[in-house]
Protein backbone atom coordinates (compact mmCIF):
# COMPACT_ATOMS: atom_id res chain seq x y z
CA UNK A 1 0.00 0.00 0.00
CA UNK A 2 1.03 3.44 -1.03
CA UNK A 3 0.48 6.58 0.74
CA UNK A 4 -0.15 9.94 0.22
CA UNK A 5 0.42 12.66 2.29
CA UNK A 6 -1.90 15.66 2.36
CA UNK A 7 1.21 17.76 2.24
CA UNK A 8 2.83 16.14 -0.69
CA UNK A 9 -0.32 16.61 -2.59
CA UNK A 10 -0.70 20.09 -1.46
CA UNK A 11 2.68 21.22 -2.79
CA UNK A 12 2.12 18.88 -5.87
CA UNK A 13 -0.90 21.31 -6.68
CA UNK A 14 0.58 24.74 -5.51
CA UNK A 15 3.99 24.01 -8.20
CA UNK A 16 1.97 22.45 -11.10
CA UNK A 17 -0.63 25.10 -10.36
CA UNK A 18 1.95 27.89 -11.04
CA UNK A 19 3.45 26.60 -13.91
CA UNK A 20 -0.27 26.17 -15.62
CA UNK A 21 -0.58 29.36 -15.60
CA UNK A 22 2.70 30.90 -16.57
CA UNK A 23 3.95 28.19 -19.32
CA UNK A 24 1.74 26.86 -21.96
CA UNK A 25 3.13 22.92 -22.05
CA UNK A 26 5.15 22.04 -25.25
CA UNK A 27 2.40 20.98 -27.42
CA UNK A 28 0.40 24.03 -27.62
CA UNK A 29 3.29 26.11 -28.14
CA UNK A 30 3.81 23.98 -31.30
CA UNK A 31 0.61 23.99 -32.68
CA UNK A 32 0.63 27.84 -32.53
CA UNK A 33 3.90 28.24 -33.75
CA UNK A 34 3.25 25.78 -36.36
CA UNK A 35 -0.31 27.75 -37.15
CA UNK A 36 2.02 30.92 -37.55
CA UNK A 37 4.35 29.43 -40.05
CA UNK A 38 1.81 28.73 -42.14
CA UNK A 39 -0.85 31.27 -41.69
CA UNK A 40 -1.38 33.02 -44.73
CA UNK A 41 -4.68 35.88 -44.04
CA UNK A 42 -2.64 38.94 -43.32
CA UNK A 43 -5.07 39.73 -40.16
CA UNK A 44 -4.79 36.19 -38.72
CA UNK A 45 -0.91 36.04 -39.22
CA UNK A 46 -0.52 39.27 -36.67
CA UNK A 47 -2.94 37.74 -33.93
CA UNK A 48 -0.93 34.90 -34.28
CA UNK A 49 2.43 36.66 -33.65
CA UNK A 50 0.55 38.41 -31.14
CA UNK A 51 -0.58 35.25 -29.69
CA UNK A 52 2.63 33.79 -29.69
CA UNK A 53 4.45 36.77 -28.15
CA UNK A 54 2.46 37.15 -25.24
CA UNK A 55 3.39 33.55 -23.99
CA UNK A 56 6.66 34.21 -24.61
CA UNK A 57 6.86 37.22 -22.20
CA UNK A 58 4.51 34.94 -19.94
CA UNK A 59 7.24 32.62 -19.31
CA UNK A 60 9.73 35.24 -19.07
CA UNK A 61 8.40 37.60 -16.70
CA UNK A 62 6.80 34.86 -14.71
CA UNK A 63 3.97 36.47 -15.50
CA UNK A 64 0.07 34.73 -15.94
CA UNK A 65 -0.76 33.83 -19.87
CA UNK A 66 -3.82 35.39 -19.12
CA UNK A 67 -5.61 37.98 -17.34
CA UNK A 68 -8.88 35.27 -16.75
CA UNK A 69 -7.08 32.91 -14.66
CA UNK A 70 -9.09 30.44 -15.09
CA UNK A 71 -11.07 27.69 -12.48
CA UNK A 72 -8.83 25.34 -11.82
CA UNK A 73 -9.82 21.49 -12.67
CA UNK A 74 -7.59 19.10 -10.68
CA UNK A 75 -7.61 15.33 -12.42
CA UNK A 76 -6.22 13.33 -10.22
CA UNK A 77 -5.59 9.36 -11.00
CA UNK A 78 -4.59 6.50 -8.86
CA UNK A 79 -3.07 2.95 -8.90
CA UNK A 80 -5.36 0.35 -6.19
CA UNK A 81 -2.86 0.15 -3.90
CA UNK A 82 -2.64 4.16 -3.42
CA UNK A 83 -4.44 5.75 -0.27
CA UNK A 84 -5.05 9.24 -0.87
CA UNK A 85 -4.98 11.97 1.99
CA UNK A 86 -8.49 11.83 4.47
CA UNK A 87 -9.20 15.29 3.43
CA UNK A 88 -8.01 15.41 -0.38
CA UNK A 89 -10.39 17.88 -1.32
CA UNK A 90 -9.14 20.42 1.14
CA UNK A 91 -5.28 19.39 0.45
CA UNK A 92 -5.77 20.36 -3.46
CA UNK A 93 -7.59 23.56 -2.31
CA UNK A 94 -4.64 24.42 -0.14
CA UNK A 95 -2.22 24.61 -2.95
CA UNK A 96 -4.99 26.42 -5.31
CA UNK A 97 -4.82 29.17 -2.72
CA UNK A 98 -0.97 29.20 -1.67
CA UNK A 99 -0.49 29.36 -5.61
CA UNK A 100 -3.23 31.95 -6.22
CA UNK A 101 -0.97 34.16 -3.92
CA UNK A 102 2.48 32.81 -4.73
CA UNK A 103 1.62 33.83 -8.64
CA UNK A 104 -1.14 36.68 -8.36
CA UNK A 105 -3.46 34.92 -10.30
CA UNK A 106 -7.25 36.90 -10.30
CA UNK A 107 -9.52 35.53 -7.70
CA UNK A 108 -12.30 34.67 -10.17
CA UNK A 109 -14.34 31.59 -8.09
CA UNK A 110 -17.84 32.89 -6.33
CA UNK A 111 -19.08 30.73 -3.48
CA UNK A 112 -22.34 31.45 -4.37
CA UNK A 113 -23.68 30.88 -8.51
CA UNK A 114 -26.79 33.04 -7.92
CA UNK A 115 -28.13 34.96 -4.80
CA UNK A 116 -24.58 36.40 -3.66
CA UNK A 117 -22.10 35.56 -5.91
CA UNK A 118 -19.10 36.83 -3.42
CA UNK A 119 -15.89 36.15 -4.41
CA UNK A 120 -13.75 33.78 -2.58
CA UNK A 121 -10.41 35.49 -2.79
CA UNK A 122 -8.88 32.42 -3.19
CA UNK A 123 -9.94 30.94 -6.70
CA UNK A 124 -10.88 27.78 -4.53
CA UNK A 125 -12.84 25.29 -4.23
CA UNK A 126 -11.02 23.56 -6.77
CA UNK A 127 -12.86 20.99 -9.20
CA UNK A 128 -11.33 17.66 -8.12
CA UNK A 129 -11.90 14.63 -9.99
CA UNK A 130 -10.37 11.48 -9.67
CA UNK A 131 -9.70 8.34 -11.45
CA UNK A 132 -8.67 4.83 -10.08
CA UNK A 133 -6.68 3.32 -12.98
CA UNK A 134 -5.61 -0.08 -12.96
CA UNK A 135 -1.38 0.44 -12.56
CA UNK A 136 -0.08 -0.48 -9.45
CA UNK A 137 1.27 2.54 -7.19
CA UNK A 138 0.54 4.66 -9.88
CA UNK A 139 -0.43 8.93 -9.01
CA UNK A 140 -0.64 10.76 -11.43
CA UNK A 141 -1.57 15.01 -11.09
CA UNK A 142 -2.86 17.16 -13.61
CA UNK A 143 -3.90 20.51 -13.25
CA UNK A 144 -5.96 22.59 -15.93
CA UNK A 145 -6.82 26.41 -15.53
CA UNK A 146 -10.12 26.56 -17.39
CA UNK A 147 -11.21 30.43 -18.18
CA UNK A 148 -14.45 31.67 -18.16
CA UNK A 149 -14.82 32.63 -21.60
CA UNK A 150 -14.33 29.52 -23.49
CA UNK A 151 -16.41 27.22 -20.25
CA UNK A 152 -19.60 29.40 -21.64
CA UNK A 153 -18.84 27.95 -25.04
CA UNK A 154 -19.24 24.60 -23.77
CA UNK A 155 -22.31 22.50 -25.12
CA UNK A 156 -24.52 19.25 -23.89
CA UNK A 157 -27.08 17.79 -26.47
CA UNK A 158 -28.91 14.34 -26.08
CA UNK A 159 -28.83 12.89 -29.70
CA UNK A 160 -31.23 10.61 -30.68
CA UNK A 161 -29.40 6.60 -30.78
CA UNK A 162 -29.90 6.44 -34.17
CA UNK A 163 -28.23 9.41 -35.30
CA UNK A 164 -25.58 8.88 -37.79
CA UNK A 165 -21.47 9.81 -37.79
CA UNK A 166 -22.44 12.80 -39.78
CA UNK A 167 -25.17 14.38 -37.56
CA UNK A 168 -22.09 14.21 -34.92
CA UNK A 169 -19.93 15.95 -36.76
CA UNK A 170 -22.62 18.31 -38.07
CA UNK A 171 -23.68 19.10 -34.41
CA UNK A 172 -20.19 19.68 -33.12
CA UNK A 173 -19.32 21.79 -36.05
CA UNK A 174 -22.28 23.85 -35.60
CA UNK A 175 -21.87 24.72 -32.43
CA UNK A 176 -18.09 25.28 -32.45
CA UNK A 177 -18.73 28.03 -35.59
CA UNK A 178 -20.93 29.81 -33.40
CA UNK A 179 -19.29 29.80 -30.24
CA UNK A 180 -15.35 29.86 -31.43
CA UNK A 181 -15.39 33.82 -32.41
CA UNK A 182 -15.98 34.80 -28.41
CA UNK A 183 -13.76 31.92 -26.96
CA UNK A 184 -10.45 33.34 -27.89
CA UNK A 185 -9.51 31.24 -30.97
CA UNK A 186 -7.54 29.52 -32.30
CA UNK A 187 -9.18 26.61 -30.10
CA UNK A 188 -8.72 23.23 -29.01
CA UNK A 189 -12.19 20.84 -29.02
CA UNK A 190 -12.90 18.18 -26.90
CA UNK A 191 -15.73 16.05 -27.62
CA UNK A 192 -17.66 13.40 -25.33
CA UNK A 193 -19.97 11.00 -26.86
CA UNK A 194 -21.79 8.33 -25.42
CA UNK A 195 -21.83 7.51 -21.79
CA UNK A 196 -24.93 9.89 -19.23
CA UNK A 197 -25.00 13.52 -19.58
CA UNK A 198 -22.45 13.63 -16.72
CA UNK A 199 -19.53 12.04 -17.56
CA UNK A 200 -20.53 12.94 -21.37
CA UNK A 201 -19.42 16.64 -20.39
CA UNK A 202 -16.43 15.68 -18.14
CA UNK A 203 -15.47 12.87 -20.96
CA UNK A 204 -15.38 16.56 -23.25
CA UNK A 205 -13.15 18.18 -21.03
CA UNK A 206 -10.38 15.53 -20.23
CA UNK A 207 -10.04 15.23 -24.06
CA UNK A 208 -8.64 18.83 -24.00
CA UNK A 209 -5.67 16.97 -21.63
CA UNK A 210 -4.52 14.64 -24.82
CA UNK A 211 -1.43 16.63 -26.32
CA UNK A 212 -2.00 18.38 -29.17
CA UNK A 213 -1.24 16.62 -32.69
CA UNK A 214 -1.19 13.72 -31.25
CA UNK A 215 -2.86 10.74 -33.21
CA UNK A 216 -6.36 9.57 -31.44
CA UNK A 217 -6.28 6.69 -29.42
CA UNK A 218 -9.98 5.21 -30.48
CA UNK A 219 -10.21 3.20 -33.35
CA UNK A 220 -12.29 4.50 -35.87
CA UNK A 221 -12.91 8.11 -34.32
CA UNK A 222 -9.46 9.45 -35.76
CA UNK A 223 -10.98 10.02 -39.25
CA UNK A 224 -14.36 11.98 -37.08
CA UNK A 225 -11.55 14.26 -35.78
CA UNK A 226 -10.29 15.18 -38.93
CA UNK A 227 -13.34 15.89 -40.57
CA UNK A 228 -14.57 18.04 -37.79
CA UNK A 229 -10.78 20.02 -37.75
CA UNK A 230 -11.34 20.42 -41.52
CA UNK A 231 -14.65 21.88 -41.92
CA UNK A 232 -14.28 24.21 -38.32
CA UNK A 233 -11.08 25.41 -40.15
CA UNK A 234 -13.32 26.15 -43.37
CA UNK A 235 -15.03 28.52 -42.05
CA UNK A 236 -12.30 31.41 -42.06
CA UNK A 237 -13.04 32.76 -38.51
CA UNK A 238 -9.29 31.95 -37.38
CA UNK A 239 -7.01 33.20 -34.88
CA UNK A 240 -9.16 36.07 -32.44
CA UNK A 241 -12.02 35.78 -35.51
CA UNK A 242 -9.65 37.99 -37.21
CA UNK A 243 -10.17 35.59 -40.55
CA UNK A 244 -7.74 32.52 -41.47
CA UNK A 245 -7.14 28.83 -41.89
CA UNK A 246 -6.89 28.42 -38.03
CA UNK A 247 -10.04 28.44 -36.00
CA UNK A 248 -9.08 25.17 -34.37
CA UNK A 249 -5.87 23.68 -33.33
CA UNK A 250 -7.55 20.70 -32.57
CA UNK A 251 -10.57 18.03 -32.26
CA UNK A 252 -9.74 15.47 -29.40
CA UNK A 253 -12.73 12.80 -28.97
CA UNK A 254 -13.50 10.79 -26.12
CA UNK A 255 -16.37 7.89 -26.69
CA UNK A 256 -17.85 6.25 -23.67
CA UNK A 257 -19.82 3.36 -23.29
CA UNK A 258 -23.71 4.14 -23.27
CA UNK A 259 -27.12 3.08 -22.60
CA UNK A 260 -29.33 2.12 -25.89
CA UNK A 261 -31.50 4.56 -25.78
CA UNK A 262 -28.91 7.77 -25.33
CA UNK A 263 -26.57 8.98 -27.29
CA UNK A 264 -25.02 12.35 -25.48
CA UNK A 265 -23.13 14.81 -27.28
CA UNK A 266 -20.46 16.99 -25.00
CA UNK A 267 -18.50 19.67 -26.10
CA UNK A 268 -15.99 21.72 -24.55
CA UNK A 269 -14.23 24.33 -25.83
CA UNK A 270 -10.54 25.88 -24.62
CA UNK A 271 -9.12 29.14 -25.71
CA UNK A 272 -5.81 29.42 -27.44
CA UNK A 273 -3.82 29.60 -24.37
CA UNK A 274 -4.51 25.77 -23.05
CA UNK A 275 -3.23 25.37 -19.96
CA UNK A 276 -2.18 22.34 -17.92
CA UNK A 277 0.49 20.48 -16.12
CA UNK A 278 0.60 17.33 -15.29
CA UNK A 279 3.02 15.23 -12.63
CA UNK A 280 3.49 11.93 -11.48
CA UNK A 281 4.03 11.84 -7.91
Amino acid sequence: MRRISAADLEEAVRQLTVEASVDLPADVEAALRDALRAEEHRLGKYALEQIVENLEVARRERLPVCQDTGYFNVFLEFGPDVLLPEKAQEAVDRGVAAATREAFLRASVVSDPLLRRRNTGTNIPAQLHLEQTGEEGALRLTVMPKGGGSENAGMLRMLLPTAPPGEVVEQVVEHVLAKAPSACPPVVVGVGLGGSADTCVLAAKRALLRPVGTPCPYPGYGSLESEMLEAINRSGIGAAGMGGAHTALAVHLIPLPTHIANLPLAVAISCHALRRRAAGL
